[in-house]
């Protein structure tokens, strides 16, 4: 980087919580203590059996998010897209889950394992297709569902960057994470099978909050993964926006009595803004 500082050098780490001789998680706080201006690890947690590694994703999640916040320098984190050893090519409901409980820890950035499937790694199981078929370069039915979950996170990309993560609470929460409570925060209260909340704030204060659907699995769809979720809004919430709404329509909540039902499909976060009084 001083030999060209217009270029950036980017780490991507291991697991931060991968067991080594010299932990990951000591050199990624080394490097950040030097100047470092991106975090980024990838951490491969969905199983060809059918299984995730939920709390491991989470843990390093939390890590990454209390670096980035120690150091205030962004961290960048990924979803899997290729089949290979025992790892399973995600379903629709796989993919979001694993990039919007990333934006919810307060990801910056989202990248994806990989683009192209590799064609000559066949002694690790590797699959051919990944995003893009390498064989005959035409989209996969994941080039599509990735491309609709991009254009989600771009339309309110400028929003996310400006945001500063205040608290991310589970209403399930494995072991080492948060459980949501009822009335600490502007989401006063949440009904839900199992989803968890990201709190935010920008540089004037607003309130906002990534609302994320855990449901997800092997093969599974965001439709029928899909679940109700209750929220409560606290006593001083007049208005409440829906930023933005990969399946749904953006704009004010209906509230009754402070109250409102949203359907969020599977794996997939809304982002919510508190309208304050005097605010556009």
């Amino acid at each position: 980087m001083r030999s060209d500082p217009t270029r950036w050098t980017l780490f991507n780490n291991l697991p931060l919580h991968r067991p080594q001789k010299l932990p990951v998680l000591e050199i990624a706080e080394a490097a950040l203590r030097n100047g470092m201006p991106v975090l980024s690890y990838d951490n491969y947690v969905i199983y060809e059996d059918g299984t995730d590694k939920a709390k491991e994703h989470f843990a390093n999640l939390a890590s990454a998010r209390e670096l980035s916040l120690k150091y205030k320098v962004p961290f960048w984190a990924f979803a899997l897209t290729t089949k290979h050893r025992k790892y399973r090519r995600p379903s629709e409901s796989d993919l979001r889950w694993k990039q919007f409980t990333n934006l919810a820890y307060g990801a910056k950035g989202l990248w994806y394992f990989c683009y192209w499937g590799p064609h000559r790694w066949t002694d690790k199981g590797w699959d051919t297709k990944s995003i893009v078929d390498s064989a005959t370069g035409e989209p996969t039915a994941l080039y599509h569902q990735v491309k609709e979950l991009n254009k989600a996170v771009l339309a309110m990309g400028d929003v996310l960057l400006g945001l500063t993560s205040e608290a991310v609470v589970h209403t399930h929460p494995p072991e080492g994470q948060a459980a949501f409570e009822k009335d600490k925060h502007w989401i006063a209260d949440l009904k839900a099978q199992d989803a968890l909340v990201g709190f935010f704030r920008n540089a004037a204060g607003e309130r906002y909050a990534m609302v994320v659907n855990l449901l997800h699995g092997k093969g599974k769809s965001v439709k029928e993964t899909a679940d109700t979720i209750e929220l409560t809004f606290g006593p001083d919430i007049q208005t409440v926006e829906a930023v933005n709404w990969l399946d749904g329509t953006p704009g004010p909540l209906s509230l009754d009595d402070r109250k409102a039902s949203l359907r969020i499909h599977g794996g997939t976060g809304v982002l919510l803004r508190v309208v304050e009084e005097g605010t556009p």
